[in-house]
């Protein structure tokens, strides 16, 4: 049990600095929040608050609720999920998710949809 319990850590663990490396392009300075922490995983980047899992089950509510319990007002929380069989160079397609209101208030921000008159 030891084994797979240690496994599983240091999965999420790096699955969480990767994460983080992933996104510089955007903020040079994301980092990850390391193991046992509460709050995002993914530091230093504004506006938005990173929650990476990398687990065997699929919790989408809880996890996406810890996503926004971590989120300070007016930024985007977000999920991304690193699935089993998802090694790290195919990070690219590792699912986001977010909340529905998020993602609207996101695309509108963004400028996208008609205008309301």
């Amino acid at each position: 049990m030891g084994l797979v319990s240690n496994y599983r850590k240091d999965r999420g663990m790096r699955s969480q600095k990767v994460s983080a490396e992933y996104v510089r392009d955007i903020w040079p300075f994301a980092d990850t929040a390391g193991a046992g922490r509460s709050g995002q995983d993914i530091l230093n980047t504004p506006g938005f608050s990173g929650e990476v899992k990398a687990r065997t089950g699929l919790n989408l509510g809880a996890w996406l609720k810890q996503a926004v319990e971590a989120t300070a007002p007016g930024d985007y929380p977000y999920l991304v999920v690193r699935l089993n069989g998802q090694g790290e160079a195919t990070i690219g397609d590792w699912p986001v998710v977010m909340r529905f209101s998020d993602w609207k208030r996101l695309v509108k921000q963004a400028g996208y949809g008609t205008p309301a008159f």
